[in-house]
């Protein structure tokens, strides 16, 4: 499993990279950003029935490791997280405590 998780963390920090530098022009990002929000709103297991009833059954048999699909859960997550930490403005503080509520002070 700690293969897979190599191989799909840097495509998920890549993912994330493109989204917060790209992600106001074209088609590609609001598609990623779709399909993410549902796989970050998707519990493992609804995903895992779904694949379960749709590969296993009609081939009937279990497809060949396991630690893929774990790997593949997990960029969700890491893109989401990469691209709240890449998006511009986020190491600012002055403007991060008017995104939480904080009043303006000028």
């Amino acid at each position: 499993m700690p293969r897979w998780t190599l191989i799909g963390t840097p495509i998920g920090m890549m993912a994330g990279i493109y989204l917060a530098e790209f992600g106001s022009r074209g088609w590609l990002a609001p598609a990623t950003r779709f399909i993410n929000d549902i796989l970050l709103s998707a519990p493992s297991i609804v995903v895992g029935l779904f694949v379960y009833e749709v590969y296993v059954i009609h081939t009937r048999h279990f497809p060949p490791g396991p630690g893929r699909w774990r790997s593949a859960d997990r960029h969700p997550v890491v893109i989401r997280t990469t691209e709240n930490h890449a998006a511009p403005g986020a190491g600012q503080p002055a403007r991060g405590g008017g995104r939480a509520g904080r009043a303006q002070w000028r």
